[in-house]
């Protein structure tokens, strides 16, 4: 009756051992199932992400790329924007540009770029001073008249001013030589951002030999207004005072002019004269270069170029045909 009742109970025992085990085996099985179906739905979701992410990424690469176009085209010049609209619009009405008056220029993509350029390219002040210089044949005053322009500047207006020069030769050796001169004698001038030296590429000017002598000047005449025309499209701030590089500056003397432009009765002034003799000592706004360079390129080789600013002056602010009604 003993040995009966025990085996029963083992019997009984084993029986619901082995109901456990059946039961952590399904569950178990049915955990691996779900873990199963969870790793399937956060590959998905995963998938899913992955997509707007590359979608997010793709509308940030666009909205960059846009904004790199729009820098890009602010950057452009007119005329680079001109030409770039008349080839892709060839059924519009194609203007003027530089191009029409100095094709050459299209023969050499670099014909617009400096050869040289000294500087930090200081911006956001209220007048450039433009000293165009050629090679002299006895003796070049140019760093004495730096010199003097420089040393009667106090320093608020040294922080407010550029002063650029502009060698216009096109012998590399000799265009080198002058700017490593200027950089070994005016070190802190041109790290500070007051003092560049700029030379246009020797594919900037034109064939001088077939240009005819107008009113008995010399080609080199022509040539020389050139260059002054390259110092004009090269710089526009509010204000550029053109000189030249054997001058000797009075004191006081950028705080004088800038005071007289002022003192204008009204704004709507295109030239200041401050010297009798050519192209020196002319201040122009910025808002007027464009044209009196325009004007420039389409008679340089008709008229010298002071003689063109009296004629422009005489179209912009002369007013004969009012003085003959009155």
């Amino acid at each position: 009756m003993t040995f009966l009742l025990f085996t029963t109970v083992l019997l009984f025992s084993h029986l619901i051992s082995g109901d456990v085990v059946d039961i952590y085996q399904r569950e178990f099985l049915a955990l691996r199932d779900r873990l199963h179906a969870a790793e399937q739905e956060s590959l998905k979701r995963s998938k899913e992400l992955n997509v707007v992410l590359d979608e997010i990424k793709r509308a940030i690469s666009e909205k960059q790329a846009l904004r790199d176009i729009n820098r890009t085209w602010s950057s452009l010049s007119d005329e680079t924007k001109l030409k770039l609209w008349n080839i892709t619009n060839k059924n519009v009405l194609h203007l003027p540009t530089i191009f029409h008056h100095l094709p050459h220029l299209l023969s050499k993509e670099n014909s617009l770029q400096p050869a040289i350029h000294l500087g930090q390219g200081r911006t956001g002040v209220s007048i450039v001073m433009g000293i165009p210089s050629v090679k002299r044949e006895v003796h070049s005053y140019l760093t004495d008249t730096l010199n003097s322009l420089i040393s009667e500047l106090n320093q608020q207006e040294k922080e407010d001013s550029v002063i650029v020069v502009m060698i216009a030769e096109t012998d590399p050796q000799y265009t080198t030589g002058v700017a490593e001169n200027i950089k070994s004698l005016f070190p802190s001038e041109i790290h500070s951002g007051l003092l560049e030296v700029i030379s246009p590429s020797p594919h900037f000017y034109p064939d001088f030999s077939r240009l005819r002598e107008s009113f008995g000047d010399p080609k080199e005449r022509v040539r020389s207004s050139q260059f002054k025309i390259c110092l004009l499209c090269s710089y526009t701030f509010p204000s550029l005072l053109q000189l030249e590089d054997d001058i000797v500056a009075k004191p006081n003397y950028l705080s004088t002019m800038k005071n007289f432009a002022l003192q204008q009765p009204s704004e709507e002034w295109m030239i200041l004269e401050f010297s009798q003799l050519g192209f020196i000592g002319k201040m122009f706004k910025s808002l007027d270069l464009s044209l009196i360079v325009e004007f420039i390129l389409m008679f340089y080789k008709d008229k010298p170029i002071d003689w063109l600013l009296d004629h422009i002056l005489w179209v912009k602010v002369c007013n004969p045909e009012k003085d003959a009604v009155s």
